[in-house]
């Protein structure tokens, strides 16, 4: 019997946060609390208030996908 060989595991990407303050405008733009944006992009609210006072300076690649869309 053959050996089977793990799954590799992706390489993660991890993006800088240019502008917290466009973050924000367009949430706002969008009528949406943080706790509904953070609901849509399946993250924590406590995230999307990291980001949006500029703590959390770096996001996964996954993270942002889901906050541009």
């Amino acid at each position: 019997m053959a050996r089977k060989r793990p799954p590799q595991r992706r390489k993660e990407f991890w993006m800088r946060v240019k502008s917290p303050d466009k973050i924000r405008r367009k949430r706002k733009r969008m009528h949406l609390s943080q706790a509904e944006l953070a609901f849509l992009v399946k993250r924590p609210q406590q995230s999307i208030c990291l980001i949006e006072s500029g703590k959390m300076r770096n996001i996964s690649e996954a993270f942002a996908l889901a906050l541009s869309a």
